[in-house]
């Protein structure tokens, strides 16, 4: 079209003339050549302006990185101190809580211990009585028991029944049997199985004054097991000298 419009232009005398008409086509290509360049110079703007752009929102993305990351580093230091004071206050209520269970030991042993020393109060109360009625009573006289005339020969077993309870003489130790537990120990059941073997073996029962309810029990339990017995009232509460007896077990 350019083409076109620059033979219009050309003087109609001049339009045979070849070289002008060459240059007249060179100008309408140049025309053209220079519309191509200002479009891609057009469009090469463009896209340098959206380059820049990107770059520019590239630059301010960086930006806003930068402040995300010290946000973040902040956030973490204040989390840190946060998790530091729980710590310190998870820590302060478990000693706390140590310290509560100790008082509570602590309280517990208190009372426990002012419960011993009441009894020991009580207990020492009763050996200071006891000790006053010994210097205040004279001594009880010794008791001997003496060998029985009837004739018939008997292995006797002596056993003292007292107030606590029993305490078998013939043996070494001389042990003590409580009241409570006549029908438990060992000692006596064997004691019992012993006598039950030989018709001439007997239990003899020293009963003191105040030793008659046991004697009941402990006579009880020897009948039960099939032991030969006897009972022997003794005065006082002296001791009992069994030397004159030539007992053969």
């Amino acid at each position: 079209m350019i083409s076109t419009m620059a033979m219009v232009q050309i003087d109609p005398s001049e339009a045979d003339d070849p070289e002008k008409a060459k240059r007249a086509d060179e100008f309408a290509l140049l025309e053209q050549q220079l519309k191509k360049d200002e479009e891609l110079l057009k469009t090469l703007q463009e896209k340098i302006n959206r380059e820049q752009k990107g770059l520019k929102d590239a630059v301010l993305q960086q930006e806003n990185l930068l402040n995300l990351e010290k946000k973040i580093a902040e956030l973490k230091k204040q989390l840190k101190l946060k998790e530091k004071l729980i710590v310190e206050k998870n820590t302060k209520a478990k000693q706390q809580e140590t310290w509560k269970l100790e008082l509570h030991k602590i309280s517990e042993d208190h009372k426990r211990l002012a419960v011993q020393e009441k009894e020991l109060l009580i207990e020492l109360d009763k050996k200071k009585e006891e000790l006053s009625e010994r210097k205040a009573k004279p001594k009880e006289a010794e008791v001997k028991i003496l060998p029985g005339g009837s004739g018939v020969k008997v292995n006797p077993f002596f056993i003292e029944c007292n107030k606590q309870g029993l305490v078998l003489l013939d043996e070494s130790k001389q042990p003590r049997i409580l009241r409570k537990e006549i029908r438990k120990d060992e000692r006596l059941l064997k004691l019992l199985e012993q006598v039950k073997k030989n018709e001439q073996n007997s239990i003899v029962f020293l009963i003191r004054p105040d030793g008659v309810s046991t004697y009941y029990d402990a006579n009880k339990w020897a009948n039960e097991n099939y032991a030969r017995n006897g009972k022997l009232p003794i005065l006082g509460q002296g001791h009992i000298d069994l030397s004159l007896m030539n007992k053969k077990p």
